[in-house]
């Protein structure tokens, strides 16, 4: 059974709930409607993100990080579900029950996945550039690659002849003259403009309950998660926020503010993908 779970207004988590596995899984996804001039994008964006933060600035880091976390595994996560794409990460770790007498996995794991989302080394108002050319040129490659596999190949080409009108039509991973276009400035312009108008979904499989995870992850949308979506300092009306937000009483009015400019930039946003953000908590 899946349980979905409105964390805040925008943010929702799905918990399934299987003792059965040593293992544990959390992801992390903006749902974006598929779109041409955005599409490799969003499949370089994690990838980048991967690369280094300022407290790991290398993969080597990054990798002696995870081993402390009994060996845990952060990966890019790129999906396409119809006319939506999905760019995020992907973490595996091990359940909390099999660690020592005193140790987390799951909660440091969430602190690691913050750290990656929000505290990328920037340069010039971008990422660094020797990320950004080197994930590129991987990108590149991976989309090259696709004509290995002829029978995947023949089904994408006969796709996106098929719909070239259409947005199911443009390719997963962009094209190559769009991976090529690509700058540090405009992909991280292009990561603050999601991260302020995106829904997030957050799926967890593992042993914990979905109130412990949910008690666990607001810790995710800290100050600079938040700073990110604001997009103006216009007037506020406060007693319409209370009203909006009466659910969520522990919410500071600055995070009223900042979610409610949110909610208005994903109103039109309708997806098989993702729930209405309005619903508290729901089983199927």
């Amino acid at each position: 059974m899946i349980e979905t779970i409105s964390l805040l207004p925008g943010i929702t988590l799905r918990v399934c709930r299987d003792t059965r596995f040593k293992q544990g899984c959390l992801s992390f996804q903006l749902v974006r409607q598929m779109d041409a001039s955005e599409a490799a994008l969003n499949a370089l964006l994690p990838s980048v993100l991967l690369r280094g933060t300022r407290n790991c600035p290398d993969l080597k880091s990054i990798t002696e990080h995870l081993d402390e976390l009994y060996g845990a595994s952060v990966s890019p996560l790129v999906r396409r579900v119809g006319d939506y794409q999905t760019t995020g990460l992907y973490c595996g770790f091990m359940d909390d029950r099999f660690a020592l007498p005193g140790d987390q996995v799951f909660r440091p794991m969430l602190a690691f996945l913050e750290e990656l989302l929000l505290d990328s080394p920037l340069e010039n108002g971008g990422f660094l550039p020797s990320f950004v050319e080197s994930e590129k040129r991987n990108l590149i490659a991976t989309i090259e690659s696709q004509k290995n596999d002829k029978r995947a190949y023949a089904g994408s080409q006969m796709i996106k002849k098929m719909c070239q009108a259409d947005s199911f039509g443009i390719p997963r991973l962009g094209t190559i003259a769009h991976v090529e276009a690509i700058t540090p400035q405009t992909l991280y312009a292009h990561y603050r403009k999601i991260l302020r108008e995106s829904p997030v979904n957050l799926l967890y499989v593992g042993s914990a309950k979905p109130e412990a995870v949910a008690a666990l992850l607001p810790p995710v949308p800290t100050e600079d998660f938040y700073r990110i979506r604001l997009t103006g300092d216009g007037p506020v009306d406060v007693e319409a926020l209370e009203a909006e937000f009466s659910d969520f009483p522990n919410l500071e009015l600055r995070d009223k503010t900042v979610l409610r400019d949110r909610m208005e930039r994903t109103d039109n946003l309708s997806s098989r993908v993702w729930t209405p953000v309005r619903v508290k908590t729901t089983s199927y």
